[in-house]
């Protein structure tokens, strides 16, 4: 039996090479088309869908990052637009204070110089009365008024520009 098995393979080598070469053939033809592509078909699919569900996650992020910009900056604009609020009337309040200063010296240099008591009150006391009587009402020359005024805007916009909230 061994015999006739080496005869036939001595007799028919060549075909059995080509015969075991197209086995070899078929059988990596079948596992690229079966389980080869498939699986790396599988695989982009699946890379696609993390690259898709990262992609989501960091919208997502970014939006929810963005509207707590958005709320973090009205509420800054809102504290900004106060401080310049707050600073235009500190700085008028100064003005004030010193315009009060300049007439309550005034009136004791008045008084000290000799000039006449009904004088110095007729001219100085007026401002005195009403700053005393809590109805104090400072009026700014238009140069000040305006500078403050002018302040005041440029302190605004700076806290738009700073703070947007669109």
């Amino acid at each position: 039996m061994k015999n006739k098995l080496y005869e036939f393979v001595k007799t028919h080598w060549f075909n059995l090479g080509i015969l075991i070469t197209l086995f070899l053939i078929a059988i990596s033809i079948f596992y690229y088309f079966v389980i080869f592509i498939p699986k790396k078909e599988n695989a982009r699919v699946e890379a696609e869908k993390q690259a898709q569900l990262a992609n989501d996650e960091k919208i997502k992020i970014a939006t929810e990052k963005a509207n707590n910009q958005k709320e973090q900056n009205k509420i800054l604009l809102n504290t900004c637009i106060n401080d310049a609020y707050d600073n235009y009337h500190n700085n008028w309040a100064g003005y004030c204070k010193r315009n009060l200063e300049i007439t309550s010296t005034g009136l004791e240099n008045c008084l000290k110089g000799g000039s006449i008591n009904d004088y110095c009150h007729t001219l100085w006391d007026a401002d005195l009365a009403n700053y005393r009587k809590g109805g104090y009402s400072c009026s700014l020359s238009s140069k000040i008024s305006d500078g403050l005024d002018a302040t005041l805007k440029e302190d605004k916009n700076s806290c738009y520009k700073n703070y947007p909230i669109n």
